[in-house]
């Protein structure tokens, strides 16, 4: 038997997926080697791409091509093996007894049965392979192939290849056969462990998902109950001090007209008590005139509190998380794992948050048509543009707004709540940025901002617009800004995901960048809010 034929054997070119040769192999980057349609399937099937034998999990889907040298070498092994050339038979393989002899001759036990061993051991020799020959002369010819040992007929006929021993003889196929369904008990345990090990992990990872997904959800709800009930006391409070002001003033001026009308009851009492005719003639006429009252018929005191736009509010944020529900009880929640977006899950979040720092609006820099709450804290837009000084600071295209705390070195850190709005722009422009006229927002210009469209593509810009695929839609953004190694990083706060950094450059001081965008004539005229940084525990 050649050399060739002693080295290759079938498991240098099985696919371990299909237990069969391989079919356009192809291999991947961890140097492993698998049929091209087996390995596709396999991943297509599976929640995580990773090598079925050493498990090494790749970020990506590795774009596989085929090997064209080992699909050369498997195509010429078949060759070989159709053609009977020198290749040594599969492990198990029955119909070829020569192959039998050769395997056992060289494995290990083969190795043992040619040691001296009790009456009892097996004692097949190699002079016993080479009838005729003394055992120097199997020494010279150990390096050969042996003949065949002798055979002896079967029940039909068929040639048995057997070991004697001392108990008798035991054929070799039999042996070949029971060894080969061992070794498929082992492999069907290996793939049923491997499956076992894979469900554990894709479990691991949904249930990751899942409670991402349901602390993002409810948190968002959670809180935009609480807003709505501050919202509500807070108008409750101001319709009450309304309505006390209100009947305050009416009942002043109902006390200032009883006494006017008290005085003419007493001139009228007066005068019919009076002897003096021409007093009477001058006086009557103005005293039967109407008093100067108001007419008090139609008055009431206001009770409209003003409260149902809240819960029509409320109405519709319930309503699109009943939604939301739905689509989660019907799709499950969306993947977060590494493939699927560049939003992974960040364990900085906690230390992030150690950079709060306190964000309020500069109304020197909003646009005309921004209305910003008292505290300094709330900004949306209305529907018509105020009359505002036009100072340089101030905004005439932009709708937008920006924060009156510099930054200049250092680490910040501020979140801002999006809930409800269909369109904002959250980031950092330069100090020195155009306020006039149109602008090209890009770093190059001095902003560096994440967008939100249409209630669902959120964009960054560079030079060309981007998109940003979120898994889970956020309802607090957080703001983070390492001046010195130029980077503005943003966090989907409730879900604790990092959303997208810019790494640049800042050669000016920055100052925090707000725009609720146009309210699309009521679709888009929640505000955007500057909110405590809660911390993560």
């Amino acid at each position: 038997m050649s050399l060739q034929g002693r080295l290759l054997s079938d498991e240098q070119f099985q696919c371990s997926i299909c237990l069969d040769l391989f079919t356009n192999p192809s291999s991947t980057p961890c140097g492993h080697s698998f049929c091209l349609g087996c390995i596709s399937e396999y991943w297509s099937s599976a929640k995580v791409c990773r090598c079925p034998l050493c498990k090494k999990t790749f970020q990506k889907r590795p774009n596989l091509q085929i090997n064209r040298t080992l699909r050369e070498i498997t195509e010429q092994f078949k060759a070989m093996r159709r053609g009977g050339g020198p290749v040594t038979g599969k492990r198990g393989d029955g119909g070829n007894p020569c192959a039998f002899v050769e395997e056992m001759k060289q494995s290990k036990s083969m190795k043992k049965l040619t040691a001296p061993a009790s009456k009892d051991s097996v004692i097949p020799t190699l002079a016993s392979s080479l009838p005729n020959h003394s055992p120097l002369s199997a020494l010279n010819h150990a390096s050969k192939p042996p003949p065949p040992p002798p055979p002896t007929l079967g029940s039909r006929g068929r040639r048995r290849f057997t070991l004697t021993t001392a108990a008798g003889s035991l054929p070799l196929c039999q042996l070949r056969l029971s060894e080969q369904m061992i070794q498929e008990m082992i492999r069907q345990r290996i793939r049923k462990m491997e499956e076992i090990r894979e469900s554990v992990s894709n479990v691991k990872v949904e249930l990751e998902t899942e409670m991402a997904g349901s602390i993002c959800l409810f948190s968002a709800l959670m809180s935009a109950i609480e807003r709505t009930q501050v919202e509500l006391i807070e108008l409750m409070e101001m319709s009450q001090k309304a309505v006390e002001e209100q009947a305050e003033a009416a009942l002043k001026k109902l006390e200032q007209e009883n006494k006017e009308l008290q005085k003419r009851v007493s001139a009228l009492e007066e005068l019919a008590q009076s002897d003096d005719f021409t007093h009477c003639i001058k006086t009557f006429p103005s005293l039967i005139l109407p008093p100067p009252v108001q007419d008090w018929s139609a008055v009431s005191i206001g009770t409209y509190l003003g409260t149902k736009n809240i819960y029509r509010k409320l109405a519709v944020q319930v309503e699109r998380f009943n939604q939301e529900l739905k689509n989660v009880a019907e799709k499950g929640f969306p993947m977060t794992s590494m493939e699927l977006s560049p939003v992974q899950p960040q364990p900085r979040m906690k230390r992030l948050q150690e950079y709060a720092v306190d964000v309020t609006l500069d109304v020197n820099t909003a646009h005309p048509r921004l209305i910003i709450s008292d505290d300094m804290k709330s900004v949306w837009c209305g529907d018509q543009h105020q009359l505002l000084p036009d100072n340089q600071e101030r905004f005439d295209r932009i709708i937008c707004v920006l924060g009156r705390e510099m930054m200049s070195s250092g680490r910040h850190y501020w979140e801002v709540d999006v809930t409800g709005k269909t369109d904002w722009d959250l980031g950092v422009a330069r100090k020195s940025v155009s306020r006039k006229g149109k602008i090209t927002v890009t770093p190059g210009n001095g902003y560096w901002f994440l967008s939100l469209r249409d209630k669902e593509r959120y964009a960054f810009h560079t030079v060309h617009s981007s998109d940003v695929h979120l898994n889970l839609q956020p309802h607090k953004i957080g703001i983070f800004v390492d001046f010195e190694n130029g980077q503005v990083s943003f966090y989907n706060v409730n879900a604790q995901l990092h959303i997208y950094t810019f790494n640049d450059s800042f050669s000016d001081s920055i100052y925090p960048f707000f725009s609720p965008c146009s309210n699309k004539y009521g679709k888009n005229d929640e505000p955007l809010t500057i909110t405590p940084v809660n911390m993560i525990e």
